[in-house]
C-alpha cells in the first residue's frame, strides 16, 4: 500500500466499518460451529476405542474448547474496528479540527490501541453491565487471550480469567456482543448519512 492510499484509507470511516463487518461474519461462522458442538453429546467411546472413535471424540472436544476463544478474538476485533470507524467519523466530520487535515495516520487519529471499552465510553455509547463485561472479555482476547497462552506480564487482564468454567455458560458473552455489534452498525450508518451522505 503506497502512502497516498494509506492516508486515504486510514482516515476513511468505511475502511474500518467494512473490516469490522468481515471479522464479524467470520466470528459468527465460528460461533455457529461451536454452538452446534456444545449442544451435541460427547461421543461415547468403547474401551478400547477404535482410531475413528478416538478421532471423533478429539474433534468434538476441540470444537467445544478451542473455538470460543477464537470467536471472541474475532468479535473483539470487529467491535474495535467499527468503534474506530465511529471515532474517525466524529473526528473528521465537517467543522471538526481534523476534517481538513492531510495525511492523517493511525497515531494522529488516536486509534492505535485496543481499548474498545474506553473508545465506546468516549463515543457515549450506552452499554448494559452485561455488555460492558462482554466487551472487556473481548478486549482481553484481542490483546492476548485469543492468541497467546499468557499475557505480557502477570496481573494483567483479569476479565478473561473469570470466564465460567462450564463451557455452555460462556454463550452469554456472545449473546451480548453480537447484538452490540449490530447496534454499532446501525449507529455507524445513521451517522455516516448524517455527516457525509454516504457510508463510503
Amino acid at each position: 500500500m503506497d502512502e497516498e492510499e494509506y492516508y486515504k484509507k486510514c482516515s476513511t470511516p468505511s475502511t474500518w466499518f467494512f473490516s469490522g463487518v468481515q471479522l464479524y461474519n467470520a466470528a459468527v461462522i465460528l460461533l455457529d460451529i461451536w454452538t452446534d458442538a456444545i449442544n451435541k453429546p460427547i461421543p461415547r467411546i468403547i474401551t478400547p476405542p477404535t482410531k475413528g472413535e478416538l478421532e471423533q471424540a478429539i474433534e468434538h472436544i476441540a470444537k467445544c474448547c478451542d473455538l470460543f476463544p477464537v470467536y471472541t478474538l474475532l468479535i473483539g476485533h470487529a467491535l474495535e474496528n467499527i468503534a474506530k470507524g465511529l471515532e474517525i467519523m466524529e473526528k473528521t466530520k465537517h467543522g471538526s479540527p481534523q476534517a481538513s487535515s492531510p495525511n492523517l495516520t493511525v497515531s494522529s487519529l488516536g486509534i492505535s490501541d485496543h481499548e474498545t471499552l474506553k473508545r465506546l465510553d468516549r463515543l457515549k455509547i450506552s452499554l448494559s453491565p452485561e455488555e460492558r463485561d462482554a466487551v472487556q472479555i473481548a478486549v482481553d482476547h484481542v490483546k492476548w487471550a485469543g492468541t497467546y497462552g499468557v499475557p505480557k506480564k502477570p496481573g494483567e487482564h483479569f476479565a478473561s480469567e473469570d470466564m465460567p468454567i462450564v463451557i455452555k455458560e460462556r454463550r452469554k458473552y456472545a449473546d451480548a456482543l453480537n447484538p452490540l455489534f449490530n447496534r454499532l452498525c446501525s449507529e455507524f450508518r445513521e451517522k455516516a448519512f448524517r455527516y457525509f451522505g454516504t457510508i463510503f
